[in-house]
């Protein structure tokens, strides 16, 4: 009879132990979630466009999609640097952490060209096409627009280029009135134009023109 109360008595002491294990958290899982963040980690915004977080996702190897959870907060109203940070979890208590700089600008008003240098491919040489002239109005219809007017010999023409984040991208643009000149390349953004701290923006450029030779080179206009 004391056998089998004993052996009753294992039984039951096994049972439990296997439910209290079963209900712990994974100790093998060490892994933490993957963060996939929308957009770019660090963004350029327009002062006084409404801003909405493009956020991001999160996915465990184990427990599949996790929630994120955010923190921080962008005034687009108010110049400055803001900084959002994302954070996931998973069961086993593995987390991980990642964050979007927003930095929001004023990009309306003129633009200095301060800094010009190309080359043409075919006579290596430095055109003179660049001048005085060349002082830009830019304007932002939407957040990821920029008009430049009078750039590289074209003031019948305007270069409509597009960014996200840092990169600035200059779309092929068509021809000048009367011409074949095509322009397109790409360039990125930098300062806070704040101060000393001048928005500058910088672009690669080529451009194919009428006989068919390469010109290339680097515009930078500076924010006054």
């Amino acid at each position: 009879m004391k056998k089998n109360l004993i052996l009753l008595s294992c039984i039951t002491l096994l049972s439990s132990s296997l439910f209290v294990s079963s209900c712990k958290k994974d100790p093998k899982d060490t892994t933490s979630p993957i963060l996939t963040m929308y957009g770019p980690t660090t963004m350029y915004w327009q002062q006084g466009k409404s801003y909405a977080d493009m956020g991001c996702s999160a996915n465990d190897d184990k427990d599949g999609t996790v929630a994120v959870t955010s923190t921080g907060n962008v005034n687009p109203d108010v110049v400055g640097t803001y900084t959002i940070i994302y954070t996931a979890k998973d069961e086993a208590e593995n987390s991980v952490t990642a964050s979007r700089t927003v930095k929001v600008v004023n990009f309306d008003g003129k633009y200095d060209l301060v800094q010009y240098s190309c080359s043409d491919t075919s006579r290596n040489t430095v055109p003179t096409h660049p001048d005085s002239s060349i002082v830009t109005a830019i304007n932002i219809p939407t957040y990821y627009d920029l008009t430049i007017s009078n750039f590289a010999r074209r003031p019948a023409n305007i270069a409509i280029t597009s960014f996200m984040g840092t990169s600035i991208t200059v779309l092929n643009q068509p021809a000048a009135s009367g011409g074949t000149d095509q322009i397109e390349g790409q360039g990125s953004i930098s300062g806070m134009g704040i101060g000393t701290d001048k928005l500058k923006l910088t672009f690669h450029f080529k451009e194919i023109n009428s006989i068919d030779s390469l010109i290339q080179g680097t515009a930078v206009f500076t924010h006054r």
